[in-house]
């Protein structure tokens, strides 16, 4: 099964955004860049209110639920 990792990245968006924590996540946006002999995925983690802040993590090889881990472990 091929998961969908941007639904993913949305759905956990939802649910950090009614946390106290990341009420000010905008959203986590999935990028997979593929080169000749490898390929990388990230996800960008974009917060708004008076921090603006945004910060990425390496998630290339993750399955859905190990991208979920790396995103809670690195935010």
């Amino acid at each position: 099964m091929n998961e969908d990792k941007q639904a993913i990245c949305d759905a956990l968006t939802f649910a950090l955004q009614l946390t106290r924590e990341h009420h000010d996540l905008v959203e986590l946006v999935y990028q997979k860049r593929v080169n000749d002999q490898y390929y990388d995925e990230m996800v960008t983690a974009v917060w708004g209110g008076e921090a603006r802040a945004q910060k990425t993590i390496t998630v290339t090889a993750d399955s859905g639920i190990a991208m979920i881990r790396d995103i809670l472990m690195h935010i």
